[in-house]
């Protein structure tokens, strides 16, 4: 019998391993001549990286979809809808974004419902390190175990609807028991293991077998929580209490009378949440507004968390209004944010459709709309280059500083030239003019 450790949904396994069981020889071998003239891509591959790696802008992103295996899918997993990823081509799409200086961000658009073990570490420590160069974030539909797991080292993670499903945490063994099978066809097993390791082949069909993968089960499980732990800042004791129990917990459960994965901390809130603005040129802007769980990663902050919940059940007149207040504050904001970008776009479009000004000016004033640079910068170097125009234009200041420069040796303390009072005058004059333009625009 040959075991594998997987960190999977347990629903979901089940009937995958119960359809693959039930394809006979001849069924896998017709799906596999479906694929003869386009081969699957080896795992790793530029051309399996290709399929899952994208860019938009400065931020790459990686799809990732269905089971998690070191090899990704064969070709019955593609034909019956099961999708797949491997993690060779998963480490290999992060280490392109890592490398690729014009990427700053890395989104990983994950929908999948966990895999094997073998692989997993391995990802997370890849994740991990492409996290410590560029920011990296995850939106989801569904985040099981496994994929969980190497979604942890993200700066956020984000669910893309409230009934999205995260959790599954947790370690299991599948296998199929073919003793009797072999007994009916003349089959029988043999094995002998040397005299100090009995544990060597335990036989999964009995209570000591069980017993002995239980133990490996719950090693490879304290790895998992580690991992959460070091990567999410919360304590075991959380982690086994709040995290789903090996279960699935919904994104944002409307009721807070439910444990969700929001407020337990798997995920930090919902990726609807964060208010998505487009201007004309299709430049996209988020918002700092989405409502995300910053829950505490101490312990004494976690129970006193746990106290306030208690006291809102307690009173649900409290709790209405709690959210009545939190509905208003992130309308608020909305509104806020939307009034921001604006003054944002009324200041820098006219640089941009001037023909006054340098390409590096219209360049900050792109990355202002962006959201990369503030309209601080960009009203400071439009202030800059008006002053040096001004300045350039006048022949007298022209040559007023280079007689400046000429005599500096022998007047060491020169008082402020006309030169430099031209300079200053003009740049007064220019932030003047951007003074009045922000009343104006504002």
């Amino acid at each position: 019998m040959k075991e594998i450790f997987y960190l999977a949904d347990s629903n979901w396994l089940e009937r995958y391993l119960k359809e693959r069981a039930s394809t006979t020889l001849a069924d896998m071998g017709e799906i596999q001549a479906l694929w003869r003239d386009n081969p699957i891509a080896s795992p790793g591959s530029d051309e399996a990286v290709n399929k899952i790696y994208s860019l938009d802008g400065n931020t790459a992103h990686i799809k990732i979809e269905g089971a998690l295996s070191p090899e990704g899918p064969d070709a019955w997993d593609l034909f019956w809808g099961y999708k797949g990823a491997s993690f060779k081509t998963i480490t290999a799409a992060m280490e392109r974004a890592k490398k690729d200086f014009a990427v700053e961000k890395v989104i990983f658009d994950i929908d999948s419902p966990g895999g094997t073990l073998a692989g997993t570490d391995e990802t997370w420590q890849a994740h991990k390190a492409l996290a410590k160069v560029k920011p990296t974030e995850v939106h989801t539909g569904n985040l099981a175990s496994a994929a969980y797991y190497i979604a942890t080292p993200a700066k956020k993670i984000f669910a893309r609807s409230p009934t999205s499903q995260v959790g599954s945490i947790g370690v299991l063994v599948a296998t199929y028991d073919w003793s009797k099978w072999e007994e009916n066809v003349g089959i029988k097993e043999v094995v002998i293991t040397s005299s100090n390791a009995p544990d060597k082949y335990p036989d999964i069909s009995t209570k000591q077998g069980k017993e002995t993968i239980r133990v490996r089960l719950n090693a490879m499980e304290r790895v998992f929580y580690s991992r959460i732990t070091e990567s999410r800042g919360k304590s075991t004791e959380h982690i086994a209490e709040h995290f789903g129990r090996g279960g699935m917990l919904i994104a944002k459960d409307p009721s807070m009378e439910h444990e969700d994965a929001t407020r337990a901390g798997l995920i930090d809130g919902l990726y609807s949440d964060i208010e998505i603005i487009e201007n004309p040129d299709n430049i996209t802007i988020k918002s700092a507004s989405a409502e995300i769980n910053n829950s505490a990663t101490a312990e004494n902050k976690q129970e006193a968390n746990m106290d306030l919940s208690e006291l809102l059940k307690a009173n649900p007149a409290a709790a209405a209004e709690i959210d009545r207040l939190k509905a208003e504050a992130k309308e608020a904001g909305k509104q806020e944010a939307k009034a921001e970008y604006a003054a944002m776009v009324g200041k820098a479009i006219p640089y941009i459709e001037s023909t006054s000004y340098p390409n590096s000016v219209k360049k900050i004033a792109c990355s202002v709309l962006r959201g990369e640079s503030s309209a601080d910068t960009l009203i400071g170097a439009v202030a800059a280059y008006d002053g040096m125009k001004e300045a350039q234009s006048s022949t007298t200041a022209i040559s007023e500083t280079s007689e400046l420069g000429a005599a500096i040796a022998e007047q060491p303390e020169l008082k402020m030239s006309d030169a430099d009072k031209a300079w200053e005058a003009s740049i007064a004059e220019a932030k003047a003019r951007r003074d009045k333009a922000d009343k104006e625009v504002i």
